[in-house]
């Protein structure tokens, strides 16, 4: 854990060794041109199912944290992620999203990513917000017209589905293969220009070994951790959408 005093719902107690673990890291990531994606605290599903500080960490802690990553890695290329997973309402958020912008001389992005039936739209128009990321759930539906709806939001944000069904979510052979290009290509068409994403069952948590105990079955694929899991089929299409994409006048597209 980052702070000794988390599982207390404080933030106050900093663990230096765990932050010089992140600092090679995210090291590792931008030597291999991968922009980290800073997250606080999370404030939806926890790891294993348990509980999350997110949402009862005091607010004020929450900024101090979020200026602490500003000036521990804000350097280097990154994206804030002050909400996670909830309804983006939590005062949290925009206590850390405020203290991001006060202190990112970079102006590095910042935004919300959102639970499945949240209205995608929290602090729309707060000059620290950059992107808003909704949310389709796991039950292998494809649903963008939920990007749409945040395209058409003003003032306008970057926006992305941030979370679409995890690639064998529960059961071998949901949102596999092909229906992962399918839904990055729905996303990026229904005004998701700011990027696509993608999941995998038992990567996402970081499952160790394919036994390893204690996680939701829901989000584990058959015999597989997280080294298998890097191995789906559907990642490749997420990867070629780029590669097909690569140096087209893509500004200010609109859906069609």
């Amino acid at each position: 854990m980052g702070f000794e005093d988390l599982p207390s719902g404080h933030i106050n107690q900093l663990n230096p060794a765990y932050f010089r673990y992140l600092d090679r890291l995210i090291h590792i990531l931008v030597e291999h041109e991968i922009v980290p994606v800073l997250q606080p605290v999370f404030q939806g599903f926890g790891w294993k199912g348990l509980s999350v500080a997110g949402t009862v960490v005091p607010p004020p802690e929450y900024a101090r944290y979020c200026r602490y990553l500003v000036a521990r890695y804000g350097a280097r290329p990154a994206i804030y992620l002050v909400g996670a997973d909830g309804s983006g309402y939590e005062p949290q958020v925009p206590a850390g999203g405020e203290e991001i912008e006060r202190w990112d001389a970079y102006g590095q992005p910042a935004g919300i990513h959102y639970r499945p039936h949240a209205d995608n739209r929290a602090w729309q128009d707060a000059p620290w917000l950059d992107f808003q990321w909704c949310q389709t759930g796991h039950s292998g539906e494809h649903i963008p017209e939920r990007v749409a709806g945040m395209w058409r939001n003003e003032p306008a944000k970057g926006v992305a589905n941030g979370e679409p069904t995890y690639e064998h979510s529960g059961r071998t052979g949901k949102a596999a293969g092909w229906w992962q290009g399918h839904e990055a290509w729905c996303n990026l068409c229904a005004g998701g220009t700011m990027g696509v994403v993608y999941g995998a069952a038992s990567l996402w948590q970081w499952r160790l070994h394919p036994d390893e105990p204690g996680h939701e079955a829901y989000f584990l694929a058959n015999d597989a951790a997280w080294r298998e899991a890097l191995h789906f089929e559907g990642s490749r299409f997420i990867g070629l959408l780029g590669r097909v994409l690569d140096g087209l006048p893509l500004a200010d597209i609109a859906p069609n």
